[in-house]
Order: structure tokens, then C-alpha cells, then sequence
């Protein structure tokens, strides 16, 4: 098997997956389902949560049961072709 990811740093991280990371580290369940598409998966402690209503759920109990922090420690590419990264906006 051929690894074809491609490792990138934080700063590299599209848009959405920083909303998400930020809102997900400050507890703010509104902002951290907003970055979520319709049909989006969470796959935590062998159990699998699909869609925004479970993941909201699974977010509220996380953040309500467990102190916990969180560590960037890196992101892989993995969908076909190069990854692709936006300009920052200007202004």
C-alpha cells in the first residue's frame, strides 16, 4: 500500500477546518455546527455520529463531561490531487 497523502502545517488548513478547530476548542457548539456540512461524520470512542443533529449532540456531551485540550500535531491531504489552498483575503 501506497501512502498518497500529503502532509501540511496548520496554517495550511482550508477555512472552514480553522472555524471549526477554533469553535470546537472554545466550546461554541453554534459556531462549530455552522463549519459542519449536512451530512458530515464524527467517528469518536467507537462510535459514529452522523449528520448535525448527532454531532451536536455528541459536541454538547463532550464539552459538558470532559476537560480536554487540544493539540495540532498535523492534517494530511488525502482527496485526489494537490491540495488546495485559498490566497488570504486582502484588506
Amino acid at each position: 500500500m501506497t501512502d498518497d497523502t500529503t502532509p501540511f502545517d496548520a496554517t495550511d488548513l482550508p477555512g472552514v477546518v480553522k472555524r471549526y478547530l477554533k469553535a470546537h476548542n472554545e466550546h461554541d457548539l453554534p459556531a462549530a455546527s455552522a463549519a459542519l456540512t449536512p451530512d458530515a461524520t464524527v467517528i469518536d470512542d467507537g462510535r459514529t455520529y452522523e449528520g448535525i443533529p448527532a454531532i451536536e449532540r455528541w459536541l454538547d456531551r463532550a464539552t459538558s463531561e470532559y476537560t480536554y485540550t487540544t493539540t495540532f500535531i498535523g492534517a494530511e491531504h488525502d482527496a485526489p490531487g494537490p491540495p488546495h489552498r485559498h490566497p488570504a483575503p486582502r484588506g
